[in-house]
């Protein structure tokens, strides 16, 4: 057995331990899926997408033995859910993501605080997770933030805050053309 496909126990089945070439090339096969209208629906992927992901990384690691269940599909809920977990974090006053290090940047007592009201955000504290970006760009729009939306109140002041462009008419009869039109934003 290669370093790769480790086993460990837990649950009363093997684990698999992916490595961070691994972890790599999913994200990457997924971050193309992602962008294709073939794969790409409303609610997330088309069905079939995981076999898609098994084959683009058997092809990139050969000989890895992926497969889309339990393998594939397994760690995309483990990269999902940290994903979720941060995601809800920087949603959170206090919290920043620091992009040099790749992880959360909050003070430790902050964090134990927050963990005892959102107990899937533990043991994420000074914990690096390289793909954060990648999963924004394919699962940001797809998750909600804990923000309320923008109502219609709020929309219609939103509307009021915004400088229209100016139609500016001008009656003068350039060469037999009444009103030029001219647009302009104003100062």
């Amino acid at each position: 057995m290669d370093e790769s496909s480790a086993s460990g126990g837990g649950r009363g089945r093997n684990k698999r331990f992916w490595t961070a070439e691994e972890d790599r090339v999913l994200v990457s096969a997924l971050s193309d899926l992602a962008v294709d209208p073939h794969w790409r629906c409303d609610n997330g992927f088309r069905r079939g997408y995981m076999v898609r992901l098994e084959e683009v990384i058997g092809h990139a690691l050969s000989g890895c033995g992926l497969k889309a269940s339990p393998h594939i599909d397994s760690r995309l809920k483990t990269l999902v859910a940290k994903f979720r977990a941060i995601s809800q974090m920087l949603n959170t006053s206090g919290f920043v993501w620091d992009d040099e290090r790749k992880m959360v940047y909050v003070e430790r007592v902050v964090y134990d605080e927050y963990c005892k009201s959102h107990p899937n955000c533990k043991n994420l504290y000074g914990v690096s997770f390289l793909h954060f970006q990648e999963l924004q760009n394919i699962y940001g729009k797809d998750y909600a933030t804990g923000k309320p939306s923008e109502g219609y109140v709020e929309a219609i002041n939103h509307l009021g805050k915004v400088a229209p462009s100016q139609v500016l008419l001008d009656s003068s009869d350039d060469e037999g053309v009444a009103g030029s039109g001219t647009v302009s934003s104003p100062p």
